[in-house]
């Protein structure tokens, strides 16, 4: 995205919405595509020039979201019916990266996914596409 745009629009928001009101959201998985890991997805607010103080970092990437859906317990229920949607769901091929990758069936990138996640994901074992190239590596060399 064009970041002289995103710097004005997300100033814009923290204007009128203040550090309270706002709370970070990821593309999790869907930035491993990128070759980004999920901490370095979380410098934007950095990039684009925002200044939160510590206090006001903290609300953003924990505090408000835990405020809003964690702070008072909920009693747990089924959602309607009228919601559920697996119905709708087909099985479909995912791009194991971004640019010309590899179409994986959705089962075999679940495990993919499920394997360097219980490894530490990017704090344990640095990027995906680092992770998956080490896999099919020790794959090759075994053949």
């Amino acid at each position: 995205m064009d970041q002289e745009q995103l710097k004005i629009w997300t100033r814009a928001v923290v204007d009128l919405t203040g550090w309270d009101r706002i709370m970070y959201g990821s593309e999790f998985p869907v930035a491993l595509w990128r070759d980004e890991t999920f901490r370095s997805t979380q410098g934007w607010i950095d990039q684009v020039g925002l200044t939160p103080a510590p206090a006001e970092r903290e609300k953003f990437f924990y505090g408000n979201a835990h405020r809003l859906f964690f702070a008072r317990p909920r009693p747990a229920r089924l959602i309607d019916s009228k919601w559920e949607r697996s119905d709708w769901k087909t099985d479909a091929p995912v791009w194991l990266s971004q640019k010309k990758g590899v179409d994986l069936p959705e089962e075999s990138h679940r495990r993919l996914m499920r394997a360097y996640l219980a490894k530490g994901g990017d704090t344990g074992v640095g990027s995906y596409r680092d992770f998956v190239t080490v896999m099919i590596v020790d794959m090759t060399n075994r053949l």
